[in-house]
């Protein structure tokens, strides 16, 4: 084989092989810039969500006091609200950009449920826990969406796991209120 032959066919095996690695490189690099945002995304998901929940826990509160009781905060329990439920909305409008639409609806439903019970107060239409089973319904739904979202019942291969898919999210979306609000009375009716 000719000297020059040789050399031009190392010389094109090694421009393959630069190629090759550069293209590969370019490849992890890339790979490796989309896991960090991954990384980053769902963090900020995570950190709204807990955020979101806490809200809903503290409206909660608010709520049971709206009712007619023997000592009345009612009228500093709706102010308190309001405020939650601005600082909610302002969440769930976050939501709206780095949340599963799934999950973003039912903090959406939330949202209204809440403003449904002020509207009610302010109506005074608010006069026993029964008004609330709505609302406390969907928090509850909403509650085990953010929960198979993060993962939380899945904490080690020991733990049980309620929700392990996208499907158990799914079923979860699925479910209409009225089965939440069943769950208390039919727990209630069997004591």
């Amino acid at each position: 084989m000719d000297q020059k032959i040789v050399t031009l066919i190392i010389s094109i095996v090694a421009i393959l092989a630069t190629l090759t690695s550069s293209l590969v490189g370019h490849y992890f690099t890339a790979k490796a810039r989309t896991s960090s945002f991954k990384q980053l995304l769902y963090g900020r998901q995570v950190d709204l969500l807990i955020r979101i929940m806490q809200k809903q826990g503290s409206f909660k509160i608010y709520a049971s006091l709206l009712i007619p009781g023997e000592v009345d905060y009612r009228e500093q329990a709706r102010k308190d609200g309001v405020e939650i439920l601005k600082e909610y909305s302002a969440l769930s409008e976050e939501a709206a950009a780095i949340i599963p639409s799934e999950l973003w609806g039912g903090i959406r439903d939330c949202c209204r449920s809440m403003s449904d019970l002020i509207e009610q107060f302010d109506r005074g239409e608010l006069n026993s826990k029964d008004k609330l089973l709505p609302f406390t319904a969907i928090n509850v739904k909403v509650g085990l969406m953010i929960r198979s979202f993060i993962g939380a019942d899945k904490l080690s291969y020991e733990s049980v796991a309620l929700f392990e898919t996208k499907k158990d999210l799914q079923r979860i979306t699925k479910m209409e209120i009225s089965s939440f609000v069943e769950m208390p009375s039919n727990k209630n009716a069997s004591v």
